[in-house]
């Protein structure tokens, strides 16, 4: 095999891994939400975590589709360029 299936091979495991631990995590923030909801806590902590019970809320965002067609000018005037460092992009299926 040369170098660069072993790269592939590496990174295929390894985006795997990390799905089924984001997976896992998902689940085991859900019974944490449950748990600190049926208990009423605010916060846990100890030396090595700290986790807060944030309650559901709303957040206002802007529209960005509705503000560039009814203000195409003040979307211009407030855009930045920001500098994005060179990555790969990667998709197991």
């Amino acid at each position: 095999m040369s170098n660069i299936d072993v790269l592939v091979k590496d990174i295929i495991d390894v985006i795997t891994q990390k799905k089924q631990l984001e997976e896992k995590e998902k689940d085991l923030r859900l019974q944490i939400i449950q748990v600190m909801e049926s208990q009423k806590i605010k916060t846990l902590e100890n030396v090595v975590v700290k986790i807060s019970y944030v309650e559901q809320f709303n957040k206002k965002l802007i529209d960005r589709d509705k503000l560039r067609k009814l203000y195409p000018d003040a979307e211009k005037q407030c855009m930045k360029e920001v500098p994005i460092e060179a990555y790969v992009k990667v998709k197991v299926m």
